[in-house]
């Protein structure tokens, strides 16, 4: 869902882009389940930490996880490599999209 909201009056920001970590899980006063990322001041798709944060902590689990002797703690590593780890390379391409508009 990407939607335009106001920027305090300045101008207007666009929320929820593909392959962009959102800032936060939602405004409480607005619907903090359904419409994530509230972070209003900035557009965060271009931010180049968030994503790449969201990158590592994704692999780190899956490295964690792999390497532990609980069965569903495995099958949590061989879920996250298959959904996730594919997420994460778009995401990783985004952010070098973005870097390159720069």
């Amino acid at each position: 869902m990407t939607s335009n909201v106001p920027n305090f009056g300045f101008s207007q920001v666009k929320l929820n882009s593909a392959f962009a970590v959102p800032h936060d899980l939602g405004d409480p006063e607005d619907e903090p389940f359904t419409r994530v990322n509230s972070y209003r001041i900035h557009d965060v798709s271009e931010w180049k930490d968030l994503s790449l944060k969201f990158v590592i902590s994704t692999w780190r689990d899956v490295a964690a996880c792999s390497s532990n002797d609980d069965a569903d703690v495995a099958r949590t590593a061989k879920f996250l490599a298959a959904t996730a780890l594919p997420v994460c390379r778009q995401v990783m391409e985004k952010v070098i999209k973005v870097r390159a508009q720069q």
